[in-house]
């Protein structure tokens, strides 16, 4: 495939997954999962009505049998109905005789009317109702749709079974007008309506949105970084640098300024209360996306970018204008610090290795932003001292040392910030000046930079 019908592939299929994530996270931010939701439970509801019917229509011949109590068919059948939230109960003369479940309070004595309407409410929960009749004895199954305590905490808690695989979030009314998601049972009798919240609530499925936006992402870098080799290709190895530069400053001042994609702000990636630094980087969410910018920026810029070499006969030009190169350089290595060190402080995340146990996916995002914006420093560093390679060694070495002198300008008043840095960045620009004047393979100098 050649590089044209290649960028085309590429605009293509970025499109298709723009498209594709607008469309996804139209319908996540629609009704949609709400009705799923219901008919699943509905689905789910008449699944474990069965279950039930046939639990109290198997307890009629073991009823009848004498000494049943105990049996391993009554056992069995327990079981079933204890996996399916289930509990069976015998009455005698109106009068309990035998229940299959403890766990709360059961009424002693029958009332005509207490187990009469399809839903009940029983001490803490609310529960599906089937009755059946033999001679003297009524056969009573109560199936436990939902939890309601009077008060909750971190292990009491209100809320559907897990079964029903409904949110904790959405609230039950026996009101038939309260919502439109209504459940009803087998024979199609109103029970209860489901109440979701107003606000969309985030379930598990903003996964599909999410990786629609992300795909959409990853294809916009390769499209960009396509067309920034087509440009360098025709001659323009700056102009090649800027339109990247142009793009991504593009892409995340969209980002910034309208707050979409907003499914990416309903994760707590993009909370300001995880991390926040400034207007500019309001969240972990923001900061990781910056930094892969960055890093792709920063592998154009190493790749494409032409430094103009330096006039060999004039020593005193060669040490001022590469000391004014590198003092980006340090720039760039101080906010690298700046940024690291405001996720450590006034974070909540965990940075503390050790502690694997609290190491969660904001920790790892934490390390890969930093991980990726020192890679801005380092290879514009790279691309600096590869250009000056032809440059004495003195002078060279002159032009690092002086512009440590900007290090402990920025931290004049922070030496436990500065010795530190200073020591680092004096090893990364030797490191790297040895590996440019001897030329080291590809893979010597992956090896070198995973080090740095």
């Amino acid at each position: 495939m050649n590089s044209k019908r290649y960028i085309i592939f590429l605009g293509f299929l970025t499109t298709v997954l723009i498209v594709a994530a607008l469309i996804s996270e139209s319908i996540y931010f629609s009704d949609f999962e709400y009705r799923f939701r219901t008919q699943k439970f509905n689905r789910i509801l008449v699944e474990k009505e069965k279950i039930m019917e046939e639990c109290l229509n198997a307890m009629k011949p073991i009823l009848a049998m004498e000494d049943h109590h105990g049996s391993n068919t009554e056992n069995n059948l327990f079981k079933v109905a204890e996996e399916n939230e289930i509990t069976i109960l015998e009455y005698l003369d109106n009068k309990l005789a035998y229940w299959s479940d403890n766990d709360f309070d059961i009424p002693l004595f029958l009332d005509d009317s207490l187990f009469s309407s399809n839903i009940v409410f029983l001490q803490n929960g609310w529960f599906l109702t089937k009755t059946i009749k033999a001679g003297n004895e009524i056969i009573v199954g109560l199936m436990r749709v939902r939890k309601d305590y009077s008060f909750e905490n971190d292990i009491i808690k209100s809320g559907f079974e897990k079964d029903f695989r409904i949110p904790e979030s959405v609230g039950f009314s026996t009101d038939k007008n309260e919502s439109g998601y209504h459940i009803i049972n087998g024979k199609g009798d109103f029970l209860f309506s489901l109440i979701f919240p107003e606000i969309k609530m985030k379930t598990s499925f903003i996964f599909i949105p999410l990786l629609f936006w992300i795909l959409a992402f990853v294809f916009i870098l390769f499209l960009v970084l396509e067309l920034a080799k087509v440009i360098f290709n025709s001659g323009q190895s700056m102009g090649a640098v800027l339109f990247v530069l142009f793009v991504f400053m593009l892409l995340y001042s969209l980002l910034l300024i309208t707050g979409k994609p907003h499914v990416l702000f309903q994760t707590e990636l993009f909370s300001p209360y995880r991390f926040s630094f400034n207007a500019i980087i309001p969240s972990l969410g923001h900061l990781l996306l910056l930094t892969i910018l960055f890093a792709a920026l920063s592998t154009v810029f190493f790749k494409y970018a032409r430094i103009p070499e330096i006039e060999a006969d004039k020593k005193v030009r060669q040490y001022f204008v590469l000391t004014l190169l590198l003092i980006p350089g340090v720039i760039f290595l101080a906010f690298y610090h700046l940024i690291f060190s405001q996720m450590i402080s006034s974070s909540n995340i965990n940075f503390e290795t050790y502690k694997i146990l609290d190491i969660s996916i904001f920790s790892v995002a934490g390390f890969i932003s930093a991980i990726l914006l020192v890679i801005l420093p380092l290879f514009y560093l790279l691309k600096i001292l590869g250009s000056a390679r032809h440059i004495n060694i003195g002078i060279t070495i002159a032009s690092i040392l002086t512009s440590m002198v900007f290090l402990a300008a920025i931290y004049s008043t922070n030496p436990g910030t500065w010795i530190p840095l200073t020591i680092f960045y004096l090893i990364m620009t030797l490191t790297l000046l040895k590996a440019v004047r001897i030329k080291i393979g590809s893979f010597r100098m992956t090896v070198i930079l995973s080090l740095l």
